[in-house]
């Protein structure tokens, strides 16, 4: 029961970023969509084109225009960061699911008794 709290709870907050006009309605399924790719480790390498051709929608990849651009939003409202390396950048998550009773939103750790 702990971890559908906590997963509805990153998915809160990326709600109520929508609703403040710092992020879009698809920066919510690039969101899952990175926590998914990245899995335990919580960064990936994965270049923003694989990002986009992995990222489906009605059957068809999105633009690599869209996943540049929501990577930029989600780095701004403190979600994920970013690190230019020698070969593909590195995305760090900030909000994640940690354990069964412990979560990170935007960094911050959160613990749930």
């Amino acid at each position: 029961m702990a971890t559908n709290l906590t997963f509805s709870m990153t998915l809160d907050i990326l709600d109520e970023d929508i609703a403040d006009g710092k992020l879009i309605e698809s920066d919510h399924r690039l969101m899952r969509h990175l926590i998914r790719v990245c899995g335990q480790k919580r960064f990936t390498f994965t270049p923003e084109r694989k990002l986009a051709e992995g990222l489906m929608v009605k059957g068809r990849p999105v633009s690599h225009s869209k996943i540049t651009k929501g990577i930029s939003r989600l780095r701004k409202a403190g979600h994920i960061s970013t690190r230019k390396t020698n070969g593909n950048n590195r995305i760090d998550l900030k909000t994640y699911i940690a354990s069964k009773s412990q979560y990170l939103l935007r960094g911050y750790k959160i613990d749930i008794a």
